[in-house]
């Protein structure tokens, strides 16, 4: 998608709002709004205060840096699905020119693999990798904070026996439990 978005200053010369000058169909579909109710609209009134409050730091950047590029989580107001998006906003003397691309379903895919890498496919337990990556953190952490941490192990006498006489669906089954 993209965007125009006029710079509107507040009495003290800060940021304070944009105004959509202009955007294309798919702009105006990612904040689900039809390309003419859009233009002349000012941004807060697109989006939920939390996630307005983050994109306009985003925006207060690009005008005072002139650019910016990164990834942000957006929800547009009256929604309850979230999306994450690649940002670019560019400015151009009191506009800037924004690209939003959805990254929402490659974000997903990415969550899905770091969630199988570190957790068993049978319990979904975090598995051996996540513990080694994770404990030393978590220590660290207590230790700082000053707080306790546990850990609790367990380990299955004769499991292998269940397994052999009852067969691998009821071992499986047991250790689900």
């Amino acid at each position: 998608g993209f965007f125009i978005l006029a710079t509107l200053y507040n009495g003290a010369g800060s940021v304070d709002d944009f105004e959509v000058v202009d955007c294309n169909q798919h702009g105006a579909a990612i904040v689900h709004q039809r390309r003419e109710t859009l233009i002349g609209r000012r941004f807060s009134g697109l989006y939920r205060d939390d996630t307005f409050s983050r994109v306009m730091e985003v925006l207060r950047i690009a005008v005072e840096r002139g650019a910016w590029d990164g990834e942000l989580e957006f929800q547009p107001e009256g929604s309850t699905d979230s999306r994450w998006m690649q940002l670019k906003a560019v400015r151009s003397d009191s506009k800037l020119a924004i690209t939003l691309r959805d990254i929402s379903e490659s974000k997903a895919h990415v969550a899905a693999l770091e969630h199988r890498g570190n957790h068993d496919a049978l319990t979904g337990l975090p598995n051996r990798h996540w513990l080694q990556w994770y404990l030393p953190q978590a220590i660290e952490r207590a230790r700082e904070n000053r707080q306790t941490l546990a850990l609790l192990f367990i380990d299955l006498d004769g499991f292998k026996a269940a397994n052999d006489t009852m067969g691998h669906a009821a071992g499986d089954e047991l250790l689900r439990h």
